[in-house]
């Protein structure tokens, strides 16, 4: 089996394509889809300091990061891997009730904002099917640059209530 890949950077994104080789065929209407959730602890137990445990522990500096990756065999079989990864706090409960409260809040939008990033990686997949894999480094690449546009629009998930008072 022969691997082609590209990996692409883009500040919280790194949307991949793999070309796998394969004789297997497979019918298939829409992309498969595996989701992965990784989370990283975080310690405090008010919000400044919970806040500095994810400045210390998130992903380059991130509060959370999604990558998704495609994988298409020679026959355009495409499978969409997406891991997300988010905080989550050590000790929930030496956290006072009112700060849980508001880190909830946060981390329920933060899901929702990092979900749009699996879904554009879903699109893409889909979209690399509809072409039957044609011009699929440049899909990829266009998928990702939405993935950057969003962040930037949203200003990282702070405009769809990714954030901490």
């Amino acid at each position: 089996m022969k691997w082609v890949g590209l990996k692409f950077a883009k500040a919280l994104r790194i949307p991949a394509l793999i070309l796998g080789l394969t004789s297997t065929a497979y019918a298939q209407d829409i992309p498969l889809m595996q989701e992965n959730w990784l989370r990283y602890k975080v310690n405090g137990t008010d919000i400044p300091g919970l806040k500095h445990s994810i400045s210390i522990r998130g992903p380059d500096g991130f509060w959370a990061f999604t990558e998704w990756r495609l994988r298409a065999t020679e026959l355009c079989f495409v499978t969409v891997t997406v891991n997300y990864y988010i905080p989550e706090i050590r000790d929930r409960s030496a956290v006072p009730a009112n700060v849980l409260v508001k880190w909830d809040r946060m981390i329920e939008n933060l899901i929702t904002h990092e979900k749009k990033h699996g879904q554009n990686g879903f699109e893409a997949a889909k979209e690399v099917m509809a072409n039957k894999c044609e011009n699929a480094v440049e899909i990829t690449k266009r998928w990702a640059e939405k993935d950057r546009l969003l962040d930037q629009k949203t200003r990282h998930g702070v405009l769809d209530g990714v954030f901490l008072e």
